[in-house]
């Protein structure tokens, strides 16, 4: 019984890094994408529109 019980805080364990990890790249890229646009936004609207 205590093999499954090792087993499962293994499983638990993995599940918690897999999903951080997850939760930390999908955080950065959209925090990425959002700067960059933002960036390219900002960038596009001070430029002088040249008529």
């Amino acid at each position: 019984m205590d093999a499954g019980r090792r087993e499962g805080r293994v499983a638990a364990t993995l599940h918690h890094v897999t999903a951080a990890t997850l939760h930390h790249v999908t955080a950065a890229t959209l925090h990425h994408v959002t700067a960059a646009t933002l960036r390219h936004v900002t960038a596009a609207t001070l430029r002088p529109h040249s008529v």
